[in-house]
């Protein structure tokens, strides 16, 4: 099962990875940050795309504080043998 959330912990709505407004990203990220290409200029999910933070998270597309903000998004300890 895939889980799409586009919503942070505290309830923002996620921003566009592929938007620079309402926060400006000077880390521009591309496509093939995402292996699944499953990103085009509405894609919003919660997503770790640089793996330098320690879950899925994505900017704060409501243009107020924090410019990013971690997801509600629970780890997976059970990996399928096939998917």
């Amino acid at each position: 099962m895939v889980w799409l959330k586009n919503v942070t912990r505290s309830g923002m709505k996620c921003q566009p990875w592929l938007s620079q407004p309402p926060n400006e990203h000077s880390n521009i990220l591309t496509l093939s940050a995402f292996p699944d290409h499953g990103m085009d200029s509405r894609h919003n999910y919660c997503r770790n795309p640089d793996v330098e933070k320690e879950r899925p998270w994505c900017y704060n597309g409501e243009g107020t504080n924090p410019e990013w903000e971690y997801c509600d998004i629970q780890l997976c300890f059970h990996i399928p043998a096939k998917f």
